[in-house]
Order: C-alpha cells, then sequence, then structure tokens
C-alpha cells in the first residue's frame, strides 16, 4: 500500500524527522560558536599571562650561539666534507700500507666485482650472500 504524504506537512513523516535535524543543526552552531568563545578566551588568557607570546618567537631574529663557536661556516665546512668524500670515493690510494690495502674507486670495484664475481670464503667456499640465503632457509625449517 503506497505511503500518501501529509496533506498538512507537505512530506513523508515517517521518513524524514524535521525536528531532530532542526536540534541537531541547532546544537551544531551552539557548539560551533562554544569552541570559538574557548578558543578566543585560550588566547586571551596565555596574552596575559606569557607576554611576547609565540607571534614574537617566530618574528624575532634568532639569538646566536653562545661562545666557543665550533663551526663558523657550516656550509663551506659541508662543502668541503662532501668535495673530500668525494674524492675518497673516486681515487686510488692506501688504506694500510704496512698490510697492503688499498682503496679503488667505486665504479672500478663494481666493475671488478661485475667481471669475477663476489669472492668466495676460504673456509666454505661460498660468497657471503650464500650464506646468508643458507641461513635464512635453516631458519625456515
Amino acid at each position: 500500500m503506497p505511503e500518501t504524504p501529509d496533506r498538512q506537512t507537505g512530506y513523508e513523516v515517517r521518513d524524514v524527522n524535521a525536528g531532530a535535524i532542526g536540534c541537531f543543526a541547532v546544537v551544531l552552531v551552539v557548539g560551533t560558536v562554544g569552541v570559538f568563545l574557548l578558543v578566543a578566551g585560550m588566547f586571551h588568557h596565555f596574552d596575559a599571562h606569557f607576554p611576547g607570546g609565540a607571534a614574537n618567537r617566530i618574528t624575532t631574529e634568532r639569538i646566536s650561539a653562545p661562545e666557543p663557536k665550533l663551526q663558523a661556516d657550516p656550509a663551506s665546512d659541508l662543502a668541503r666534507f662532501r668535495a673530500h668524500e668525494d674524492e675518497t670515493l673516486t681515487s686510488y690510494g692506501w688504506v694500510d700500507r704496512a698490510a697492503g690495502i688499498v682503496r679503488i674507486p667505486v665504479e672500478r670495484a663494481m666493475e671488478l666485482i661485475a667481471e669475477r664475481g663476489l669472492p668466495a670464503t676460504q673456509a666454505t667456499g661460498k660468497t657471503p650472500l650464500e650464506m646468508r640465503q643458507d641461513k635464512a632457509k635453516e631458519r625456515a625449517r
């Protein structure tokens, strides 16, 4: 049996509760105004008890660190450090001359590993990767 709209209200009363929607809207507006007043009161309280506030801390210039200043120019120090690291990664040199350990450029090391493969260990004849894979298989069992 089809529902017919109530002639006095102009809509089906059982589908829409206009009173609940109106009550929700009033509570929403009152709650929004209440939150606004609460935040405004907090700002007023903090401005009264903490002069200067956060706005002053943001806009004022930074205070320099006290003496001794250990790093006078961090940007140039970083540039020099990176240049030294790049030099180390791209050049030949001794790591330990007495032990006969040298360093080679990273690109050359990758070429050598691609040609020769990873070195096998003395005891097992397996590369470190193969040993890690075997250990992972043992754990899975």
